[in-house]
């Protein structure tokens, strides 16, 4: 299983788009965890729909302004479960279908300050 993890800026151009999609293919990249998205919800369902219309995503599109978090799986080789999403986190569990294994992961994408911070290291301890 690869997992792959991007501070990818500028992710509402489609070409960026593309670079993102290739790079994933390329690598065989299973679940890819995507941040500084700044996308609305409705630029995350046209990359959905257009780009990788048989893999699956959870955001932090509820918990935020927009998608600052974003993360994708192959859902023919990956099972991901929701645990819990803030504006500053996205906390899953990934399973592996082929291996039969699981972990949990964090992906995450801390405000600038350190106040505005401070709810994100509450949300780390829990």
């Amino acid at each position: 299983m690869l997992v792959h993890y991007w501070n990818v800026r500028g992710l509402n151009s489609p070409l960026k788009q593309h670079e993102v999609v290739s790079l994933m293919r390329k690598n065989k990249v299973d679940v890819c965890g995507l941040v500084e998205t700044k996308l609305a919800s409705s630029a995350v369902s046209f990359m959905h729909k257009f780009r990788l219309r048989n893999w699956e995503f959870l955001s932090n599109v509820t918990a935020s302004n927009n998608a600052r978090i974003l993360v994708f799986w192959n859902p023919s080789t990956i099972k991901v479960e929701l645990l819990d999403l803030t504006a500053q986190g996205l906390h899953i569990n990934i399973s592996s279908l082929v291996n039969q294994y699981s972990f949990v992961a964090t992906f995450v994408y801390g405000y600038n300050t350190i106040i505005a911070r401070r709810a994100l290291w509450d949300d780390m301890q829990k």
